[in-house]
């Protein structure tokens, strides 16, 4: 891991990422952020990061489970599942 993937963002860009400009994904990373990130380790810091560092259409797949790429680290494929099980699944 280089040093650069160590650093953890500011609280206002975690907000920030949060916010996707997609509805059933703004429903759950957004109240996620509000209720559980403060609570949140360093090394789950990191796992958050890496789960808005990725695009829109793999959040939506992995999250809503219709689609597990194979070749995620299971920590990562925890960690996802922890988020979208965390606040209730929207109704749209």
């Amino acid at each position: 891991m280089s040093q650069v993937e160590h650093v953890l963002w500011p609280r206002n860009v975690v907000r920030w990422r949060s916010r996707r400009g997609i509805l059933e994904l703004d429903l759950i990373l957004m109240p996620f952020f509000d209720a559980y990130y403060h609570h949140l380790t360093p090394d789950q810091r990191h796992l958050h990061q890496w789960l808005l560092s990725q695009a829109d259409a793999d959040l939506q797949k992995w999250i809503f489970r219709k689609d597990r790429d194979p070749d995620l680290d299971p920590l990562h494929l925890s960690w996802i599942d922890f988020v979208s099980e965390s606040v209730p699944s929207p109704i749209i």
